[in-house]
């Protein structure tokens, strides 16, 4: 038995449309991973700051207890010693990465949502 054409055609633009929904439930099964993912990470990242940034009062009362140049040293202000420098620098470094990280992954997971919304 032949097949008409028209009927070919309806069948091939089904198959199409089939394998387009296929492809687009295939792509938001991806995306809601990656968003799931990118959430756990942003979690991560900001207990990691908030814990960091504990500690910033003790860095903060250290540094303001020295003096910052050899001319603004008292009794009550000794210059400070390098490697107190360097480890108040540590400290700082690393919540200013944190914070990178956090709006890294807010950037992320925002472009992960909008991809998302217009899927559907």
């Amino acid at each position: 038995m032949v097949v008409p054409v028209e009927s070919r055609a309806l069948n091939s633009d089904a198959v199409q449309q089939l394998a387009q929904q296929r492809r687009a439930e295939t792509r938001k099964r991806i995306l809601e991973s990656e968003a799931q993912t990118e959430e756990d990470m942003l979690a991560a990242a900001r207990a990691k700051l908030s814990e960091e940034q504990r500690g910033s009062g003790n860095y903060r009362a250290m540094r303001a207890s020295f003096a910052a140049t050899p001319e603004a040293v008292t009794a009550q202000r000794p210059l400070i010693a390098p490697d107190k420098r360097a480890e108040i620098e540590r400290h700082f470094e690393r919540i200013r990465n944190l914070q990178d990280q956090v709006s890294m992954h807010e950037s992320h997971l925002r472009d992960l949502r909008d991809q998302l919304v217009k899927l559907k």
